[in-house]
């Protein structure tokens, strides 16, 4: 072995070991959008560790790009290739900083048209009860289910505490023959947002994902011209020794 090789495998063994995962939970969802639209398909308030994937569903009349918001470090960016047949192409990558994840749907023609694709974000939350280093570990997570019709211009609360929480949402919003958007905001316990614009489809659902420690209320808000439906899902996670 030469000194080089040898010094690289004692600098490894010389390595703390990080904290333990303590549960690594999934979501997926679809999305939908006409060329030239984007959606934000998760965000976090803080910098998260993920591993994701995001794909096309089928042939597509636009380029996906994927941008990966990291917190102090430079962007990850994506290009999913325009497919006129049925094969799909995915991308993955997994970070500790992730903040934001982005779709957005370019053409280089005035022709318009629209791309269809999926994603799965896992998350990664670590804690110890014996390394003081570490968080506290999850071990409970408690979780809720429902559907929503709202009409429109109105809003529902569909989620409100006291106490901040440590919680992942997902909210759906299903198809519609009306052109409109559904709003999602995030309230936090130190005075921010989180938001998302959905806009609706004729022939697909558009689902998002959020993840904060520090979530106290969720408010949907329906700006179609008809009614919006769809469902959401949190999973609320409780840390101890």
């Amino acid at each position: 072995m030469s000194f080089k090789d040898k010094y690289k495998c004692d600098s490894i063994s010389d390595h703390e070991c990080e904290c333990p995962v303590s549960t690594s939970p999934g979501y997926s969802g679809n999305f939908n959008l006409e060329c030239g639209e984007c959606l934000k398909i998760f965000e976090s308030d803080g910098p998260v560790e993920i591993d994701m994937e995001v794909g096309q569903n089928s042939g597509n009349d636009c380029t996906i790009m994927v941008t990966v918001e990291l917190a102090d470090e430079e962007n990850l960016e994506f290009h999913i290739p325009k497919r006129d047949s049925s094969d799909s192409n995915s991308i993955s990558c997994n970070t500790k900083r992730a903040l934001k994840i982005t779709v957005e749907c370019r053409s280089d023609s005035l022709e318009g048209g629209t791309c269809s694709g999926f994603w799965n974000v896992e998350l990664i939350l670590r804690g110890s009860d014996t390394d003081r280093r570490c968080e506290c570990p999850v071990i409970d997570s408690v979780s809720r289910f429902s559907s929503f019709m709202l009409k429109s211009s109105e809003s529902q609360v569909i989620y409100q505490s006291v106490q901040s929480a440590e919680i992942t949402f997902t909210v759906e919003l299903f198809p519609s023959s009306s052109k409109g958007i559904l709003t999602v905001i995030a309230e936090l316990d130190n005075c921010s947002l989180l938001k998302f614009v959905i806009p609706t489809t004729a022939s697909l659902n558009n689902e998002i994902l959020f993840y904060s420690k520090n979530v106290t209320k969720v408010t949907l808000e329906c700006l179609n011209s008809t009614n919006c439906s769809g469902s959401w899902f949190r999973e609320k996670y409780f840390r101890g020794a």
